[in-house]
């Protein structure tokens, strides 16, 4: 899991919130992540929306929208 998340997601997301997409991508697939990066792009027609994790959330699965906020809660405690 760490490798996974760390060495091979990580890098796929640059940007200030590459780790919110990361975890989208480990909890949902990579694909799947892509996918809503581009939706986001075509709906908000900025080419930044992809690396911006409220933009791209809305085209995520449920599960994947409420997985990244549980996991950022426990990495505070």
């Amino acid at each position: 899991g760490q490798w996974y998340l760390t060495e091979f997601l990580l890098p796929k997301f640059p940007g200030p919130d590459r780790l919110a997409l990361a975890l989208a991508a480990y909890n949902a697939g990579p694909t799947r992540v892509r996918e809503a990066q581009a939706a986001a792009v075509k709906r908000t027609k900025n080419a930044q929306a992809a690396n911006i994790f409220d933009e791209v959330l809305r085209h995520l699965p449920p599960e994947t929208r409420k997985y990244v906020p549980k996991v950022f809660k426990a990495l505070k405690r």
